[in-house]
């Protein structure tokens, strides 16, 4: 089986698991936000885009805290690695599957941070989407330590990390490209 399909196989098995309740409430929310905006007239200040990328932002980031933290049941034994790239080592040594799924999965997870973000507003450089991307993996972590939900790990804020500066150098390359696409 080819990779993009594994990797879709495995999504939908995590994906899966988490009670329809937590998409309910995930959706109920966004709309709050939506309803806030447009309430507190904050949306005509921002553009149709902007508005979008906030509320697709909420909507994002409130999936990721249940798919990470509230989806999962509290944990006896919990587990902490502070080790610097040991899911690699430990991929590679016990050549499971899944192991490499869990790194490719972290990269993926705030890819959509890195490309959103941008867009909310023009003063969002590069170093402020990256450092607000490792702070929201490092509250994922922390709240799955404190709630020990979860296993936390450092390489899971660097594999975040690194998703959210590839989803920034995305933006970057397909808002040069809309500029040249303009000018034609």
């Amino acid at each position: 089986m080819n990779l993009g399909l594994q990797m879709i196989e495995y999504l939908i098995s995590y994906f899966t698991r988490i009670p329809i309740i937590w998409y309910l409430v995930i959706i109920a929310f966004t709309l709050l936000i939506a309803f806030m905006l447009k309430k507190l007239q904050i949306y005509k200040h921002l553009s149709q885009m902007q508005v979008f990328g906030v509320v697709a932002l909420t909507m994002y980031l409130l999936f990721i805290l249940v798919a990470t933290v509230f989806s999962r049941q509290p944990q006896v034994n919990y587990q902490i690695k502070i080790q610097l790239f040991s899911s690699y080592a430990e991929a590679i040594i016990t050549g499971d599957c899944i192991l490499r799924w869990e790194i490719y999965f972290n990269i993926v997870m705030l890819f959509a941070y890195g490309t959103i973000l941008p867009i909310i507003s023009k003063k969002i450089d590069a170093k402020v989407t990256i450092v607000t991307g490792c702070l929201i993996s490092i509250i994922i972590e922390l709240l799955q330590l404190i709630l020990k939900r979860g296993t936390f790990e450092t390489d899971d804020i660097v594999h975040n990390t690194l998703g959210v500066a590839i989803g920034y150098v995305l933006y970057k390359i397909l808002k040069i490209c809309r500029k040249k696409c303009s000018r034609n």
